[in-house]
């Protein structure tokens, strides 16, 4: 046996106990604590992971186990540069799990631990909820839907399971332009490396533009890409890439701004508006950007929170909120068939623009994607449950392309005497969620 089998058998040995000590009881009167024993929760929880280096900036990353194939180059998703992949094996994340009363039951994008589904002395499972009792699931070309209906998620719920893309500042990743109106030349954010907040003049514009490493084995290689639900932990796994078209967006101004301004969706041949204004600033009626497309108009103060998500575009801030529900038309779009993957260098990026009638001042901007909901058969995009009774809850991993979950006959449904506990959801970003819960209290 390898050294690296001998290691990898040695940490998913220590987790498989640590995650038993205690087990035997539903009931607990203090929180539990148990190691993620795989990547099937990533990126919110890391399981057992290698560290790779970038040998171009640096820059450090977790990279799953179970994804991780050494034939395959790694690539840094913050410059493109090959990565050195060390060989130690570090442990997963350590979450704690409350037990749940007997007359409670988990809600939607709750996040549990189950015992194993076939074997009582197998490993514990940590999985969010999607389905409940009752329900026949379905996962369509990356959608949830419930009972033959599309299930449209609020942005509360929209933010519990996105994958955070990048943020500023901190991880610009190369994504964030910012250049003078549309024919402008476009510079990257951090180059000149940007301190203190972004201060956006009247006529100028900041820009997300989702980046991808190539996989080649060219030195560094970080070129535009359509969003796709790829991750930095399985990034050498070779299932086939999805495009994905619900994003969410979030900004904080210094302050409040003194004009309107607006955040605008692009993606593929569609775009979708929303005009921004300070509560002391009314927003005309007409479009005053001369943006082709129906828009919302919405006050903010200094946060905002804004997604195209289900056939909507959502917007929540610290004094207003929004929903605009779209027709399908307006987002469907010509899609990669099923045998293959999105077009990394395709033209049609998705891109999200902030432009100003006045100046503001940005002190925290960021951008996430949704979870792209499938079979685990890279050849499939749809999913549906065999036409039985639908008992227990049905649960999927948030890292989809290798978790085993609902989707599998010998995983099936959870039901209630497999369940530990509720895991504390580790939220997209503190200050996200803040805005985002705003609007569930008003």
């Amino acid at each position: 046996m390898s050294t690296f089998e001998k290691g990898l058998k040695l940490a998913i040995v220590t987790a498989f106990h640590c995650l038993q000590l205690g087990c035997d009881r539903t009931e607990f009167s203090q929180p539990q604590r148990y190691e993620i024993a795989s990547a099937s929760m990533s990126p919110r929880w890391q399981g057992p992971h290698f560290m790779a280096t970038c040998t171009t900036c640096k820059r450090t990353e977790a990279i799953a186990c179970d994804a991780y194939d050494r034939l395959i180059p790694t690539r840094c998703f913050r410059c493109g540069g090959l990565c050195e992949v060390g060989s130690k094996i570090f442990a997963g994340d350590v979450v704690r799990v409350h037990a749940l009363p007997e007359d409670e039951s988990p809600q939607r994008f709750d996040v549990v631990v189950q015992r194993p589904p076939t074997s009582a002395s197998g490993p514990l499972q940590v999985k969010r909820v999607w389905g409940l009792p009752g329900e026949n699931v379905e996962l369509r070309d990356g959608e949830l839907w419930i009972d033959g209906k599309l299930f449209q998620k609020s942005l509360s719920q929209f933010a519990q399971v996105a994958v955070l893309l990048s943020h500023w500042p901190g991880d610009p990743h190369q994504h964030w332009w910012r250049q003078t109106g549309e024919g402008g030349v476009a510079k990257p954010l951090n180059d000149p490396p940007q301190a203190g907040p972004i201060r956006l003049q009247s006529g100028e514009q900041l820009s997300f533009r989702y980046h991808y490493p190539s996989r080649s084995l060219e030195p560094a290689v970080l070129g535009p890409s359509r969003i796709v639900d790829d991750y930095v932990a399985n990034q050498n796994n070779t299932a086939r890439l999805h495009e994905v078209h619900d994003l969410l967006f979030a900004i904080e101004l210094a302050g409040p701004a003194s004009g309107s301004w607006s955040v605008e969706f692009r993606i593929e041949r569609a775009s979708y508006l929303l005009q921004v204004s300070p509560p002391s600033v009314s927003v005309p009626p007409s479009n005053v950007f001369s943006h082709p497309r129906a828009n919302r108009a919405i006050q903010c103060r200094q946060r905002l929170v804004a997604a195209v998500c289900d056939g909507r575009l959502l917007g929540t801030s610290d004094v207003d909120s929004c929903v605009w529900h779209f027709q399908a038309s307006d987002v469907d779009q010509p899609r990669t068939s099923p045998s293959e993957s999105p077009s990394l260098g395709d033209a049609r990026v998705a891109q999200v623009v902030v432009r100003t009638t006045d100046e503001i001042r940005i002190t925290k901007v960021a951008m996430a994607r949704d979870l792209w909901l499938g079979p685990r058969e890279s050849h499939r995009v749809t999913w549906s449950q065999p036409s039985r009774p639908a008992a227990g809850l049905f649960l999927l991993g948030d890292n989809l392309p290798i978790s085993i979950d609902s989707r599998a006959d010998e995983f099936g449904r959870c039901g209630r005497r497999q369940l530990i506990g509720r895991v504390d959801n580790k939220p997209l970003m503190s200050w996200i969620n803040e805005v985002v819960s705003l609007k569930k209290s008003r």
